[in-house]
């Protein structure tokens, strides 16, 4: 409506070599922008609603896939009774003396890891207590 009144003026103008109304130029460019910032703001909601759409049916998809992935996924057998369980567990060595021999290297490997930690927490608390000292004699020169 507003759109006709504008037309009509301007044809009146040009039809009688007149100047157009004073202002009437800044009100059509003013008009003009707000159009274009509305359909601007338009097309970004139907976008970002677009966008939207698409990654809640993406993610749903997906979803609904894991949910039916890992429903079909073959389940690992359970066994209730020990003596099942203990016939598909085998022996490393057959042989005792070779696991004896396994069991030692593998308990004097953790005796060193073990001992080498505890000679660092030993030297860090030296230290410690070193700078615990240090600070105790600065504090009672302070007094």
């Amino acid at each position: 409506m507003i759109d006709k009144e504008f037309d009509k003026l301007i044809s009146t103008a040009i039809d009688k070599d007149q100047d157009l109304p004073e202002g009437l130029s800044c009100r059509l460019d003013s008009m003009i922008d707000n159009l274009e910032r509305e359909e601007q703001v338009n097309s970004q909601s139907k976008k970002s609603r677009i966008v939207s759409h698409l990654f809640i049916w993406t993610s749903s998809i997906a979803a609904c896939l894991l949910i039916s992935i890992l429903l079909l996924k073959p389940q690992e057998p359970r066994f209730n009774d020990p003596i099942q369980y203990a016939s598909l567990i085998e022996d490393t060595y057959s042989n005792p003396k070779d696991a004896a021999i396994a069991t030692e290297k593998a308990l004097a490997i953790l005796s060193e890891k073990f001992n080498l930690g505890i000679e660092t927490v030993n030297n860090s608390k030296k230290k410690i207590e070193k700078v615990n000292k240090d600070v105790n004699n600065y504090l009672n020169k302070i007094k």
